[in-house]
């Protein structure tokens, strides 16, 4: 009886601690936010390198011979100070150079040991940094976060970007396109150049646009499905094709061997640019401009 009794006792001690730690992560986590912007010189032509962990970037081209760098740090943590102390060490280095801009994340260390509310995932304390650029048109950017989305547009140089947690958006760039995440989906409107187009989990489309006869495409995914919509007087040499899923092509081509409902490869118009769409468990479209479903 007595051995019942203390068993009792000692889970409602165990309930009411865990309860306790319940509330604690239950309450509002303080938030800061730090917004500073920054306007430099900067010829056409140049080079701008992000390289960030947690954020969203975001990049539009503006009719000036400047770049405008706009930083917002934020902050989440349970409790005032404590986020304060982490702000310190939230910071983000620019470089700049005579045609390149550098720009470097620095996130605090954490040293802290491993507790209750993070092992039952109630641990409110998150940092980002966002980032976002106003930039001259004739600018390469090298873009890279883990986890946020990523945003350009209006570029015509060469576009590098790429996130693992997080959708890639690119619109209106003429120059060479390479994106690339893990876990989201990646849409291109109204390019023109060279593409270069990966996730694993997520869909691909891509509306491209007078793609040169020695253009390349590559446009592919792992679990999604993958749409392109190119314009009517292409003329280009395609594969496409799918392990689960279908192949579907919305122009005349002229088949090279055996054509299935999973894979099909042939030219358009006799041939041209090089043109390679693939995924894994997903449906392959390929259309006219224009002819995209809501």
């Amino acid at each position: 009886m007595i051995t019942h009794r203390i068993r009792i006792r000692s889970l409602v001690l165990v309930t009411a601690v865990l309860a306790a730690f319940l509330a604690a992560a239950t309450v509002e986590a303080e938030e800061l936010k730090r917004v500073a912007e920054r306007l430099l010189p900067f010829a056409s032509g140049g080079e701008i390198r992000i390289d960030d962990k947690n954020g969203k970037l975001t990049v539009e081209a503006w009719p000036r011979r400047e770049v405008r760098i706009q930083i917002t740090r934020v902050v989440r943590a349970g409790g005032r100070t404590r986020a304060e102390e982490l702000m310190k060490d939230l910071q983000a280095e620019v470089e700049v150079r005579k045609d390149r801009i550098d720009i470097q994340s620095r996130f605090p260390k954490r040293h802290e040991s491993i507790g209750i509310l993070d092992l039952i995932g109630r641990s409110n304390t998150t940092l980002q940094i966002h980032y976002y650029l106003q930039v001259p048109e004739r600018t390469d950017l090298t873009l890279v976060t883990s986890n946020g989305e990523v945003r350009v547009r209006g570029i015509t140089g060469h576009v590098d970007a790429g996130t693992t947690n997080g959708d890639i958006r690119v619109s209106e760039v003429k120059g060479k396109v390479e994106l690339s995440t893990t876990n989201g989906e990646v849409h291109v409107a109204s390019a023109g150049g060279p593409t270069s187009v990966h996730t694993t989990n997520g869909s691909v489309i891509a509306e491209l646009r007078r793609i040169p006869p020695e253009g390349k495409v590559e446009l592919g995914t792992l679990n999604g499905n993958v749409e392109a919509y190119f314009d009517s007087d292409l003329k280009a040499t395609l594969e496409a094709q799918t392990t689960n899923g279908r192949v579907s092509i919305g122009f005349p081509i002229t088949r090279e061997g055996v054509m299935t409902s999973r894979t099909i490869r042939g030219t358009i118009q006799g041939g041209g640019a090089k043109i390679t769409i693939g995924t894994t468990n997903g449906n392959v479209e390929v259309r006219r401009l224009g002819e995209r479903r809501p």
